[in-house]
């Protein structure tokens, strides 16, 4: 019997209005971007395209979405806008060429967008303005370079731009510079010790106490840190010592809140950390898995978090964690049962010829006793993980007589910089 497996996941929260928050649903075939407003209750498909639509932003009051159009799913096009309650679509850059990009930065009054798209060999940073009324004012290029960039950052101010230039050294290694653009097209660059990896993730625009979120891994492991804008020094937000990689899911600049996710070996952690008090606190579900980006967890004015849940036999679902202290939680939708019958994902480790100990996740069709054929899953990376999750292949098999089996190899994160190297 063929079962229909409707999977919504966050894409992004709304800055100030986290009750609001763009998603990536299959509800009516293909995967497309809707508008949801969790205490209205209210839910509209923003996009409707032929290949679907998989990556989009929304402004900061949630008041408009943007998406990239593409020429037959060949990932270059323009940015387009639409209203967050549905209507017309905007082309924001009809001037120029079509570029590839992920997403665009907006600032908190909507007058200021930028982005960094590709163009050929070389990465822009583009900025457009936009007029009193709303309406998309000429694109400027700000900043090029054949280096890779990172996603840009405005500030919600609209006056500065953060972004991670990546240069590559004759010798091999990589160096990570931080830039800092204004409107006028003026760059400050803070040259770091980093190597690996650097991901902006938002800026605190409060007055006085503007601050950057970065996710790196120049350490080996991934760790948030606060870079400070002035002088471009970082600063680790986590005082505790974790022994896997950690990966922020949202972080509410006025509520001094952030919610993060700890990954080591065949575990994931939920945690809550209270800034003004370094309080940090284990929340949520003990087994299962998270969704690792930020920007995955919304805010209710109730204070209570709304965030995605999965497991091996269950499809992934939100689920609410009470503000009074967030150890509480319930499921808010009743996913689509995968089996009649409990499926067991065991947790194996095993040792490689060098003895290196490997951990792999097995899974045993319920209805066959004895010896079974196994597939094996690769993951792709190789900094990937493999962890308790849900995917519908797995099952497939295992419905077919198959045994699953997935290997979290040596490259593998959320194992130590030894492991990883």
């Amino acid at each position: 019997m063929k079962k229909k497996f409707v999977i919504t996941r966050p894409v992004q929260v709304a800055r100030r209005k986290p009750e609001r928050l763009l998603t990536l649903s299959n509800r009516k075939g293909n995967y497309e971007l809707w508008a949801e407003d969790l205490v209205a209750g209210t839910r509209c498909q923003l996009t409707n395209r032929r290949g679907g639509t998989v990556f989009g932003s929304l402004s900061p009051n949630g008041t408009h979405a943007f998406f990239l159009e593409d020429k037959a799913g060949n990932e270059h096009g323009h940015f387009f806008r639409t209203p967050f309650a549905g209507g017309a679509s905007v082309d924001i850059t009809p001037t120029l060429p079509p570029y590839y990009s992920y997403g665009v930065s907006v600032s908190d009054d909507e007058r200021h967008l930028a982005f960094v798209g590709s163009f050929g060999k070389e990465q822009r940073v583009i900025h457009i303005p936009f007029s009193e009324k709303g309406q998309p004012k000429r694109a400027r290029m700000l900043f090029r370079s054949r280096n890779t960039l990172s996603d840009v950052l405005m500030n919600p101010n609209g006056r500065q731009m953060f972004l991670v230039e990546t240069k590559e050294e004759r010798s091999g290694k990589r160096t990570l510079v931080f830039l800092f653009l204004s409107l006028i097209g003026d760059v400050r660059r803070k040259k770091t010790t980093w190597s690996g990896a650097c991901y902006p993730l938002a800026i605190d625009g409060l007055p006085g106490a503007e601050r950057i979120l970065v996710l790196a891994n120049h350490t080996g492991m991934y760790r948030p840190y606060f870079i400070n804008p002035k002088n471009g020094k970082a600063e680790q937000v986590l005082g505790r010592k974790f022994p896997g990689d950690v990966f922020v899911l949202q972080w509410f600049a006025e509520k001094q809140l952030m919610v993060f996710c700890h990954v080591f070996q065949d575990k994931r952690e939920l945690f809550v950390l209270h800034l003004h008090s370094k309080r940090l606190v284990r929340v949520g579900p003990t087994s299962g898995s998270f969704d690792l980006f930020f920007g995955s967890v919304a805010l209710l004015p109730s204070g209570d978090l709304v965030l995605n849940w999965q497991a091996f036999g269950t499809a992934p679902h939100r689920i609410r964690l009470f503000g009074s202290s967030y150890h509480s939680w319930e499921p808010l939708e009743r996913p689509t049962a995968i089996s009649t019958k409990p499926r067991t994902l065991k947790s194996v480790w095993i040792r490689s010829k060098d003895g290196t100990r490997v951990q792999m996740w097995v899974a045993r069709p319920e209805h066959i006793r004895g010896p079974v054929p196994f597939v094996m899953d690769i993951h792709g990376g190789p900094d990937g993980i493999v962890s308790d999750e849900f995917a519908l292949e797995p099952h497939a098999w295992l419905d077919l007589g198959y045994g699953y089996c997935a290997v979290n190899y040596r490259g593998s994160i959320g194992f130590g910089k030894a492991f990883e190297e």
